[in-house]
């Protein structure tokens, strides 16, 4: 079992979606369906076809990577029984909850939210719950989903959350 910090699209935004879906969702949409790709090096050079959102222009080489890395992360790493936290945007609440499922693309889904994972979601609670330094290990981040630093007090944390 693993506890990962995710992050619900940029600045949390999607939060409310992943709570009505029963779902982490992943934002992606432009890569389509890649469960088929063989590893991340193949994942990587669809990312490199895709066009940033901000500026249109093509997705470095770089970032290409970091993107099939956190994409591979989700498809392969995560699995069923697993933690996640997930910073809700405009807030100091956090969501927490348990991946009940494996990743699946999601045709049924709109196309922001079609890369998926099926999780059980606790009620949200205050950042605050979260004693030093685990709180400061849960905080946003730069990537999509990334391993908590600290495995043994993320998932004792969760257990204890989760069974209240």
């Amino acid at each position: 079992m693993t506890a990962w910090i995710v992050m619900a699209g940029r600045g949390s935004c999607y939060a409310d979606q992943f709570t009505a879906y029963g779902m982490a969702l992943f934002d992606y949409h432009e890569l389509g369906d890649v469960s088929n790709e063989k590893d991340r090096t193949s994942m990587a050079r669809r990312f490199t076809y895709m066009r940033r959102e901000q500026d249109q222009k093509l997705i470095t080489a770089g970032a290409a990577k970091k993107y099939a890395a956190e994409l591979w992360k989700i498809m392969h790493e995560v699995g069923e029984g697993d933690v996640l936290y997930v910073p809700m945007s405009g807030s100091k609440n956090y969501l927490l909850g348990r991946v009940t499922g494996p990743y699946a693309y999601r045709n049924d889904f709109p196309l922001e939210h079609r890369h998926a994972i099926a999780v059980t979601w606790a009620r949200p609670f205050d950042a605050l719950d979260i004693e030093e330094p685990l709180r400061s290990q849960v905080r946003g981040t730069q990537w999509t989903i990334r391993e908590a630093p600290d495995q043994d007090s993320a998932l004792t944390f969760a257990d204890r959350q989760m069974n209240l």
